[in-house]
């Protein structure tokens, strides 16, 4: 058996190096997403205390905004072009 590199090995190294590019854009999405959501949060809050007479709570407005901004044609991946 020898010890030298196969084409195999070079295809599992690719295949290994894609997922951990995949599992640092996963991270970085979800800190995204974090980060996010507590602003989202945050903001929300100081509306509603700014106002005492508003009608919709802080999670319909977190919500609402969150759904707002994953419509946004500017969030929207962009094509090779």
């Amino acid at each position: 058996m020898s010890q030298g590199f196969s084409a195999e090995d070079g295809a599992t190294a690719a295949v290994e190096s894609e997922l951990g590019a995949g599992a640092q854009l996963l991270e970085s999405v979800d800190g995204l997403f974090s980060t996010s959501y507590r602003e989202l949060c945050r903001v929300a809050a100081s509306i509603r205390r700014a106002d005492a007479h508003a009608t919709i709570s802080t999670s319909t407005l977190i919500h609402e905004t969150w759904i707002k901004l994953a419509r946004s044609t500017a969030l929207k991946p962009r094509g090779n072009t």
